[in-house]
């Protein structure tokens, strides 16, 4: 085979390859970098799409001021790396520092505590 023909099938392969598959999800593990009072803006950065078109970023889906206090959910689909199974997460945060982050069904002492009916994504399966 001579050169030409490697480069194309290569270039050809790279194509198919880039454009295969579906929405990329952040591993589960990553929730490990973490903490309590991380800034809003850090975890929009780290949990964006910039480097990956395909990666399902963070997105804040509810907004709320109590008490002269802002208070916002993330929510973003992560998935195990054993499994491949996909679970929603959601993060909350007060006047832009994170507060507590999980899944949806761990978020009662939450809602009751903030007076947040929030319930959008907790049936979705990805």
């Amino acid at each position: 085979m001579n050169l030409q023909k490697i480069i194309l099938i290569t270039i050809f392969a790279s194509i198919i390859t880039g454009c295969a598959g579906g929405p990329w999800y952040f591993y589960k593990s990553n929730l490990n970098n973490l903490s309590v009072g991380m800034s809003k803006a850090s975890l929009l950065s780290a949990y964006s799409n910039k480097d990956n078109p395909k990666a399902v970023p963070l997105v804040i889906r509810a907004t709320k001021f109590i008490n002269g206090e802002l208070i916002e959910i993330g929510e973003l689909p992560m998935m195990s790396q054993a499994t491949k199974q996909k679970t929603t997460y959601w993060f909350l945060f007060v006047d832009g520092s994170l507060k507590q982050w999980g899944e949806p069904r761990d978020w009662q002492d939450v809602k009751a505590r903030y007076e947040i009916s929030y319930n959008p994504s907790a049936s979705v399966n990805y």
